[in-house]
C-alpha cells in the first residue's frame, strides 16, 4: 500500500496581504479562539506538556528541534536555538542549562567563536524527544480526526494564514525596535560632539 500523501495546503493564505485594516471586533474573537485553543490543548501547563510528559512545553520544543538536528548531522548554537523557539538568550541560556542537568543535552564551546555553545542531544535526550514527537503525531492526528473530512484543508490553510500573519506582525515589531535603537544610539552620539560640550570640555 503506497504511503499517504500529505494534504496540500492551499497557498492563497500564505503570502496574501490584507486588502483593508480588521475591524477591533476580529481581533478580540481571534483573541479569544487563540485562548481557547491555548487552554484547551493545555499549553499554560509550566511542567507538562499536552501528551503527558514532565517536561516544560520549552523544553520539549527544543528537544524535537535538537533531534530533527541531530538527524541532519547539525549542533546548532544557543543562539540558533533560541531564534527557533522565539525566546532570548537569557532564557535560552537557563533552558540549555535545565536540559542538560536533566541529562537530554550536552553543551560545547564552539571553536570559532569562544562565546558561543554548541548544542548536541545525548541518547538520554533522544529517548525522550522520540516519545514525544510519537505522542505528538498520535494526538494531532486523533485531533485531525475528529475534524471533518471536508473542512481539513481549510483548518490547514486557515492556522498557515496565521502563522505568516504573526510572523508579518513581529517582523514590523523588530524593525520598528531596530530603528529605535538606532534613533537613541544617533541622540546619544549628538549629546557627546564636541561642539555640543561645555567650556570645561565635558559632556552634557
Amino acid at each position: 500500500m503506497p504511503p499517504m500523501s500529505k494534504p496540500a495546503i492551499p497557498a492563497v493564505y500564505s503570502d496574501a496581504r490584507p486588502s483593508r485594516a480588521a475591524h477591533p471586533e476580529e481581533g478580540i474573537e481571534l483573541r479569544s479562539l487563540v485562548q481557547s485553543f491555548i487552554r484547551g490543548f493545555g499549553l499554560l501547563s509550566t511542567n507538562r506538556t499536552p501528551f503527558g510528559q514532565r517536561l516544560s512545553i520549552s523544553h520539549a520544543h527544543a528537544l524535537l528541534v535538537l533531534l530533527d538536528c541531530s538527524r541532519k548531522r547539525t549542533s546548532p548554537t544557543q543562539q540558533q536555538l533560541g531564534r527557533v523557539l522565539g525566546i532570548d538568550k537569557s532564557n535560552v541560556a537557563r533552558l540549555c542549562r535545565r536540559m542538560e542537568n536533566a541529562g537530554h543535552v550536552r553543551q560545547k564551546q564552539c571553536a570559532d567563536d569562544g562565546r558561543a555553545r554548541l548544542l548536541s542531544i545525548t541518547d538520554k535526550g533522544v529517548r525522550m524527544a522520540v516519545q514525544l514527537e510519537e505522542a505528538s503525531q498520535q494526538h494531532f492526528t486523533a485531533v485531525m480526526s475528529a475534524i471533518a473530512p471536508h473542512a481539513r484543508a481549510g483548518v490547514l490553510s486557515a492556522i498557515d494564514a496565521l502563522n505568516s500573519a504573526i510572523r508579518q506582525v513581529a517582523k514590523g515589531k523588530s524593525n520598528h525596535e531596530a530603528d529605535d535603537d538606532r534613533a537613541g544610539d544617533e541622540r546619544r552620539s549628538v549629546l557627546m560632539t564636541p561642539d555640543r560640550q561645555d567650556d570645561n570640555g565635558s559632556g552634557l
